[in-house]
């Protein structure tokens, strides 16, 4: 014990995350009903309030941008994912035929960013002048997919699921 001030299972013991998932019930049912609190991140509900106020000054329906939320990100505001077939098959075209000379524009294009997971083409094609990365930032990607969603929606066929539209509209409709 010389490199420790206490014990190795002293010190996890009073780790709070390893505390917390200490206190779960081992029956998987109770994992899986408490799941959604542990895994949320924290902040989670600030976001979901956030979403459903933007969402609201758009007319648009809370639980459905929640929801798009959730699905997108699990409600992680830093969430980036890259897309390398969007980027072979849409941005990589625009920069072999000179459309499009920024190389670091074009790969952040192939990015879906934030909550919403809005994807970095769709964004300046709906006239997104903004730095990509700042789609991060809730209050932007919130305010600017909300803008994309009611565009999305008022295009929509009769019926559609709007959660799977959301996902490959972004990407169909380019």
């Amino acid at each position: 014990m010389a490199d420790f001030d206490v014990a190795p299972t002293e010190a996890l013991a009073t780790d709070p995350a390893i505390a917390a998932v200490a206190q779960l019930d081992s029956s998987p049912s109770d994992s899986l009903r408490r799941g959604r609190e542990i895994l949320a991140p924290p902040g989670a509900s600030n976001l979901e309030a956030m979403s459903r106020k933007i969402a609201s000054q758009y007319d648009l329906d809370g639980d459905l941008v929640a929801s798009i939320c959730q699905d997108a990100s699990n409600w992680d505001p830093w969430r980036v994912e890259y897309d390398g077939m969007f980027y072979v098959s849409h941005v990589a075209p625009l920069v072999e035929n000179r459309m499009l000379t920024n190389l670091t524009e074009a790969r952040a294009r192939a990015f879906r960013w934030g909550l919403m997971g809005i994807l970095g083409h769709r964004a300046r094609l709906a006239g997104y002048e903004g730095r990509l990365a700042e789609l991060l930032e809730p209050g932007v990607g919130l305010d600017f997919g909300c803008r994309l969603l009611r565009q999305m929606l008022a295009a929509m066929a009769e019926g559609a699921n709007p959660i799977e539209h959301w996902r490959g509209w972004q990407v169909r409709g380019v």
